[in-house]
């Protein structure tokens, strides 16, 4: 969503068959794009004039709660949030004001605000989000702000709590995108890495507390796609999520070719896993192209997924150029 958008930098400077592992039976999985085209689009205020992106998604009791991120008339990111009782028609916090503004001026996150996730652990919400002080600067990391009644955060002391690896390193440019599930005292964070030379890819890292985090040795966890693959470009902007025994994850890419060609039309495909750790490609992918979201620009990008278990079916959000977009699908044979 931001300038500094890994896939948008490409798309701007440029103007695979796999098979099915235990946990990912041979089906055909059919993704529907919601009636409505949109299901939220930006405010013509300071805060979100200029974008928004980037939708995570979590369900609660009582419906959905979203936070997004806001690219505001004045060059600032800043993280909106959003309640739906259905995920479909969405209520903005404040009218579109923002839930989590910049950092002081200095501040390693004064800049730009951007990919937000929620995570909900002991009834507090924990809001991880990528964070700068410049456009496109080696350096950029994650934080971390806590609140317990859901629109007043307050920033860790430790922030920001997952930075970039060494220069030479896969992730040793920046860091973003960070999806965090939580599972009894164990905490995992799937993120996107990007080295010196623009690769895109996505790695985990875990933790007891959810604020000091050891990245996973055998990173990245999810690479490219095979060369002339539809992913060979990148893996990036991960959704990830739990079913029974089986991890999912959503991503998105391109082709090579379609980079340089400059066609700004990522897809997004999905690979499942016993472990997390070892992932398998659907081998119908992609899922979820411009053709299957009414050709949407810049879309669909950016995925959140989750099983709405009330309503037996998967729900997937996911970032165009003019606003958000939601998908949902059938369970997944045997999953």
């Amino acid at each position: 969503m931001r300038p500094s958008d890994p896939l948008s930098i490409v798309f701007l400077v440029l103007v695979a068959c796999h098979s099915p592992s235990p946990t990912q039976p041979s089906f055909s999985w059919k993704w529907t794009a919601a009636p409505k085209a949109l299901v939220m689009t930006k405010e013509d205020n300071l805060y979100e004039g200029r974008a928004i992106g980037s939708p995570e998604v979590i369900q609660e009791a009582d419906g959905f709660r979203m936070v997004y991120a806001q690219g505001g008339k004045d060059d600032k990111g800043r993280i909106g949030m959003a309640t739906s009782s259905d995920g479909v028609a969405w209520s903005k916090f404040g009218g579109g004001a923002p839930v989590f503004d910049v950092g002081p001026a200095g501040a390693w996150d004064s800049w730009f605000l951007d990919t937000p996730c929620l995570a909900k652990a002991g009834g507090v919400y924990h809001l991880y989000y990528f964070g700068s002080r410049s456009n496109g600067t080696p350096g950029a990391s994650i934080g971390l702000a806590t609140t317990t009644d859901g629109t007043h955060f307050t920033r860790s002391a430790s922030n920001p709590v997952l930075g970039p690896g060494p220069s030479n390193a896969w992730d040793g440019n920046w860091v973003e995108s960070p999806v965090v599930l939580v599972e009894g005292g164990a905490w995992k964070m799937y993120y996107t890495g990007i080295d010196a030379k623009w690769q895109i890819r996505i790695g985990l890292a875990t933790s007891t507390d959810g604020v000091l985090w050891t990245k996973y040795s055998g990173n990245p966890v999810l690479d490219v796609g095979k060369t002339g693959a539809w992913d060979d470009f990148a893996a990036a902007v991960p959704a990830v999520l739990k079913k029974g025994s089986t991890w999912q994850i959503f991503y998105c890419s391109l082709s090579h070719a379609e980079a340089i060609l400059g066609m700004r039309a990522p897809k997004i495909g999905y690979a499942a896993s016993a472990d997390g750790l070892q992932w398998t490609r659907y081998e119908g992918n992609p899922i979820l192209t411009a053709w299957d979201i009414y050709l949407q620009p810049d879309g669909p990008y950016n995925p959140c997924a989750l099983f709405d278990e009330k309503a037996g079916q998967y729900k997937m959000w996911y970032e165009t150029g003019t606003g958000f977009g939601m998908a949902t699908a059938p369970a997944i044979p045997g999953i």
